[in-house]
């Protein structure tokens, strides 16, 4: 099982129940979902490495997807953030650019499917439904909480993120709304 070091959990407001505390105890649940869903989506071992060892990725150099999912209580969007100088080490290089954004956008979406079909995350925050994933990076929403990691596939990395806030109430707004 990855060790818990290998996430960075950025908090919103600490003080508040709930979210910060099920995104530490399912650390270990997310790293494993996206290690392992990586891994098979790639037919490639990755390796999970400290958020900190990771480089940092320019908005110039960045390739993005995201997808949100949506319940009655919580919504959570998972990020998946790489860099353009190592895509070709992730995706064939005779492959068109617009079909490897596809596919890896689809990998979010088989990462969500993983962490969604949890036992463990469901007990914390209940059905949720996935919307369809796009490029570009998801907007998490005011008093989210999120868990951050990455990891190493080919030489290239791929940054990970999940963010979780309550659902919005009626009036305010919402992240489903952008969908």
């Amino acid at each position: 099982m990855p060790a818990l070091h290998a996430l960075k959990i950025d908090s919103a407001d600490a003080a508040d129940f709930s979210v910060d505390t099920a995104l530490r105890k399912l650390a270990p649940n997310l790293a494993r979902a996206t290690s392992e869903t990586v891994s098979a989506f790639f037919s490639t071992p990755a390796s999970l490495a400290p958020a900190w060892e990771a480089p940092r990725i320019h908005e110039m150099g960045r390739i993005q997807c995201s997808q949100k999912n949506v319940g009655d209580k919580y919504q959570m969007v998972c990020n998946l953030t790489a860099d353009k100088s190592g895509w070709d080490r992730l995706f064939p290089s005779d492959v068109d650019d617009a079909i490897k954004m596809d596919a890896y956008c689809e990998l979010a979406n088989c990462i969500c499917g993983e962490l969604l079909a949890d036992a463990g995350f469901a007990d914390w925050f209940g059905y949720l439904i996935p919307c369809v994933p796009c490029s570009g990076p998801g907007c998490p929403g005011e008093g989210a909480h999120a868990v951050k990691g990455a990891l190493r596939l080919n030489g290239a990395w791929i940054l990970f993120s999940f963010a979780v806030r309550e659902t919005a109430s009626e009036g305010s707004a919402d992240l489903t709304a952008a969908a």
